[in-house]
């Protein structure tokens, strides 16, 4: 799993790098580590990245409204990187490797690619809405409702 100062290393890379692309298309290929892909290719396609920020040991990207229509609402993707996950630009023309397992195709011609060997990772769409809450207005919701590994210990649960 890796630490916050790489979490943050990556997400400062990729936010010069990728910050202020759309999205144009968006493949998936293994899903097992993504809590609704059917959501991913519907809601990606057609948003601006307007920001790659970390969130804990989560990288965020910021998604503003489609450029299409101008329809629905800013989102967010949450990736987490796991033991063995990377989040990297790549010029099309270079062959992908045997673990890539999504790829959102950007408007300056280069694919941001997901790979992960061991799979390990996780990978969310979630709306600001369902991000915010009332009551804190932070996105620690968004980050803790897209762990599908999340343990509550409560006094009954813990042994000694």
């Amino acid at each position: 799993m890796p630490e916050l100062p790489e979490v943050e290393t990556v997400a400062r890379g990729l936010q010069a790098e990728i910050a202020g692309r759309s999205i144009l298309s968006l493949t998936v290929g293994k899903s097992d580590f993504i809590d609704d892909p059917v959501l991913l290719e519907k809601e990606l396609p057609g948003r601006k990245i307007r920001a790659v920020e970390r969130y804990g040991k989560f990288l965020l990207l910021r998604l503003a409204n489609r450029e299409r229509s101008g329809a629905g609402e800013e989102g967010a993707l949450l990736v987490h990187l796991g033991m063995t996950g990377l989040l990297m630009p790549r010029p099309v023309s270079e062959p992908q490797t045997k673990h890539t397992h999504v790829v959102m195709q950007l408007d300056d011609g280069r694919e941001l690619r997901y790979t992960d060997a061991r799979r390990f990772g996780r990978m969310a769409y979630r709306t600001w809405r369902r991000c915010i809450t009332a009551t804190s207005p932070t996105i620690t919701n968004c980050a803790a409702a897209s762990s599908r590994r999340a343990i509550t210990f409560t006094p009954t649960t813990i042994r000694k």
